[in-house]
């Protein structure tokens, strides 16, 4: 005959005597309730639960316990998830590791995906990055997208020994770690032995953080560096909104610009689009542009549609110089251009006189 396992209630508090299932035509003999002693444990057990063990893996330990090896029913898993204040789903899981291995520390939740600063690179392409990043980037000036030109560069390269390139996201987080790197380095500056023949460190402020950076950049980060690197709720980002005076949108746009590079500079203001004064016209076609300007014409009289004929002589000598033409609204900013320093240096030769 095989006897039932039988498991006191969870709310019972009475010590757990458990009846284990044997084919036996005698009568069962109730074993001795589990041994809850830390004597049982190994001494390697029992520094890692001292070390590592919380009041929350004690607790599942106590519910768990009394529940024996058996079978587990719906209504029981239910009632030891009210007690946990878990599902029944969660429970059933950690009964399963608790019986695989029957210590509190196997109940320590473990965090999966890969760590961070692990580099999970092959090492042929980490060799690829870490030169472009090292030899390459340095010697390239006055670049335009330098993220666009590095990812060109490294996949070139990669090309070239017939190995997968690794993505954008990657080798902008490679490059911005490669920054951090620079000027953690850079920070710490050993100066040239004194006198008393004592070597003497001293600490170098950031240059960008000091001569640019502006009180509203450094009040920005000094509401978001604490919102940590995980996912960031509507709520948080309305209160550092809030905080910050903005909307909860440029908190989430302001975050990713903060944990692309975490330093005050990285947040300043930036106008996107050309600046004011610069040239994106041809040499030859900005030639023209200032010969017909200050040559052609002043020579002109009584033209009745000045900024027509304009474009029609300077798309002529484009035209016959075979180089392509400026927009009228490029020749009509040249000329606005052109009146104003002439009236400028009109006024000035009035005064001096």
């Amino acid at each position: 005959m095989v006897l039932p396992i039988l498991v006191p209630d969870l709310i019972d508090p009475a010590p757990a005597r458990v009846w284990i299932p044997r084919p036996s035509t005698d009568s069962a003999k109730p074993v001795a309730p589990l041994n809850r002693s830390p004597r049982a444990r190994k001494p390697a057990d029992l520094n890692m639960a001292v070390r590592i063990v919380t009041d929350r893996e004690r607790a599942i330990v106590r519910i768990l316990r009394p529940l024996g090896i058996g079978p587990l029913s719906r209504e029981r898993a239910t009632k030891a998830g009210e007690l946990l204040g878990l599902h029944c789903s969660s429970v059933y899981r950690l009964r399963r590791r608790f019986l695989a291995d029957p210590v509190a520390s196997a109940l320590i939740p473990h965090s999966s995906g890969p760590k961070v600063g692990d580099q999970h690179l092959a090492a042929t392409v980490e060799k690829i990055v870490s030169d472009v990043l090292s030899d390459w980037l340095p010697r390239q000036r006055h670049l335009a997208h330098p993220l666009l030109v590095l990812c060109v560069e490294i996949r070139k390269r990669c090309a070239a020994a017939s190995v997968s390139p690794p993505s954008r996201p990657t080798i902008s987080r490679r490059w911005a770690a490669h920054r951090r790197a620079e000027a953690a380095n850079s920070a710490s500056v050993q100066l040239p032995f004194s006198k008393s023949s004592r070597a003497c460190k001293t600490t170098v402020p950031n240059m960008t953080e000091t001569a640019i950076a502006t009180e509203r950049e450094r009040e920005i980060e000094r509401v978001l560096r604490p919102l940590g690197t995980g996912p960031l709720s509507r709520q948080q980002a309305t209160k550092a909104g809030e905080l910050l005076g903005v909307h909860t949108s440029t908190i989430y746009r302001l975050r990713r610009i903060f944990l692309a590079d975490p330093v005050a500079s990285a947040l300043i203001r930036h106008d996107p689009g050309p600046k004011a004064g610069e040239r994106h016209l041809a040499a030859p076609v900005e030639k023209i542009v200032s010969n017909v300007l200050t040559d052609w014409l002043p020579r002109q009289r009584h033209l009745t549609h000045p900024l027509l004929e304009l474009c029609v002589e300077i798309r002529k000598r484009c035209a016959v110089a075979g180089v392509s033409p400026p927009s009228r609204p490029t020749i009509s900013r040249r000329w606005v251009a052109q009146r104003q320093a002439e009236a400028q240096s009109s006024v000035r030769v009035r005064v001096r006189r």
